[in-house]
């Protein structure tokens, strides 16, 4: 048993719940959500990047089964055989997901992402999801996929908060570490429709295999083009690969660290 040479996740294709000008007026449920015009060729790029990347394909096929993902699936353009599983759907946003945005933007919800937007580690939506409780989710499918042989390539098509949650997993990446990031500056982190993450076990340079996850790239593979923002491909971020350091601290570190938080909760106070 052991980790597979290459672990990819391809989120899906823009949704009718997340179009570019960020309104959303559909009243269907979460799960329901189909591809847009526009996600269905942003699929189509990534499904030229992995065929080029990737000429012998894949060795296993999985799925979240929420629409959007299905859709991103049959889209890629390749024939293949499709594991499909609620361990990769999206996270929960609980009562959120089944009610009007009429209703979304109530007190009760707007309440609700104010906390998210200052606090991610502690809050979620009502009846939803934290993001450590998909992290934990995450996990117990890798451990799954850990039981085949080394010499094989996986791709999970998932969704964006997933795979947010597969990075904290695989990376080790405590949900308290990942707030302290700035997603402005490492845009691998903040996952857009359609983009890749590429987790592999092999060394890009040197070709020395590891027991885990070593290495990782974030690739997005289109781009808008012209006055009407067409969909054309691309392959942004594909050659800038991450070591993965599982992170140790020192006496001297965790003193900062106190230091850092005892700030952020006087500020926190202060504001209130």
């Amino acid at each position: 048993m052991a980790n597979p040479d290459h672990l990819v996740l391809l989120r899906h294709g823009e949704s009718e719940g997340n179009p570019p000008d960020g309104t959303t007026k559909h009243v269907v449920p979460n799960k329901e959500w189909e591809l847009t015009d526009r996600g269905i060729r942003q699929i189509e790029c990534a499904g030229l990047w992995l065929r080029k990347n990737f000429p012998d394909g894949f060795n296993e096929h999985h799925t979240s089964p929420l629409v959007r993902a299905v859709g991103s699936a049959f889209h890629r353009g390749l024939d293949a055989s499709w594991q499909m599983d609620d361990v990769w759907r999206e996270r929960s946003s609980g009562e959120r997901d089944f009610v009007e945005p009429k209703i979304r933007d109530s007190d009760e919800f707007r309440a609700s992402a104010a906390l998210r937007s200052r606090d991610t580690y502690d809050t979620s939506y009502p009846g939803g999801e934290l993001d450590v409780e998909v992290a934990s989710r995450v996990k117990s499918g890798l451990d799954v996929i850990s039981e085949g042989d080394a010499d094989r390539s996986v791709l999970i098509v998932a969704h964006g908060h997933l795979m947010r949650g597969a990075q904290m997993a695989i990376e080790s990446i405590t949900g308290m570490e990942w707030m302290e990031q700035d997603l402005k500056k490492e845009p691998g982190r903040n996952v857009r429709n359609a983009q890749i993450l590429d987790y592999t076990t092999v060394d890009p340079e040197t070709g020395e295999r590891h027991e885990n996850f070593s290495f990782w790239r974030a690739v997005r593979t289109w781009r808008e083009s012209g006055k009407k923002k067409e969909i054309v491909p691309d392959s942004k971020l594909e050659d800038d690969w991450h070591r993965i350091e599982k992170r140790r601290y020192t006496q001297d570190d965790l003193a900062m660290l106190l230091g850092h938080y005892i700030n952020k909760r006087e500020t926190y106070l202060t504001d209130q």
